[in-house]
């Protein structure tokens, strides 16, 4: 959880300073700790919401990247329909679990013949525990389905950390998570 709070300049000035050090020790109790705005991209990530230009990389198609079923090809004409309905319709991009290493960017991915993939985006997932990131793999697997096989993280230093291939979103599958709806001026 995270909150902003806006002090009223006023006819004293606020010793902001002073505020900050209260706010931290009154917290402190329940366990509150500063965070920057990095902890939106472990929400980001644990939500499996993804970044065009960084986990979409330019040459993935909406189908590559798991979005195919936002494609209707049986609507009117769009720009890049027909490559779209000429494209493979393989799913590429996925979720990635590693209990014994935080993925990172580029990162190899592996099975038992080498390199197949890389990482697109990974963090620690304070909510699972473990691992967590986006898997890029370089081609489909025969029979089109990397979902839950093992692989090999090679991290920075060279080694190999078993990971799992997962769904997406990693936290909150249900949709259950309390969230704002908006309700919009009212139509008069």
């Amino acid at each position: 959880m995270g909150i902003e709070i806006y002090c009223n300049s006023g006819p004293e000035p606020t010793d902001h300073g002073a505020l900050w050090d209260e706010l931290l020790a009154s917290g402190e109790r329940f366990g509150m700790e500063f965070s920057s705005a990095s902890s939106m991209g472990i929400r980001r990530i644990e939500s499996g919401i993804l970044d065009n230009g960084t986990d979409i990389e330019a040459d993935l198609t909406p189908f590559g990247a798991g979005l195919g079923q936002f494609v209707r090809l049986d609507k009117g004409d769009f720009i890049g329909r027909a490559a779209l309905e000429t494209a493979d319709r393989s799913q590429l991009l996925f979720g990635l679990v590693c209990a014994t290493a935080t993925p990172e960017a580029g990162m190899e991915v592996h099975a038992v013949n080498g390199p197949v993939g890389h990482m697109t985006n990974g963090t620690w997932s304070p909510t699972l525990d473990v691992g967590v990131g986006y898997v890029r793999f370089d081609r489909p697997l025969p029979g089109d389905d990397w979902l839950g096989k093992t692989v090999l993280l090679h991290d920075r230093a060279g080694k190999s950390h078993e990971a799992t291939v997962d769904t997406l979103p990693f936290v909150d599958k249900e949709k259950r998570l309390p969230r704002a709806i908006w309700r919009g001026p009212l139509a008069g």
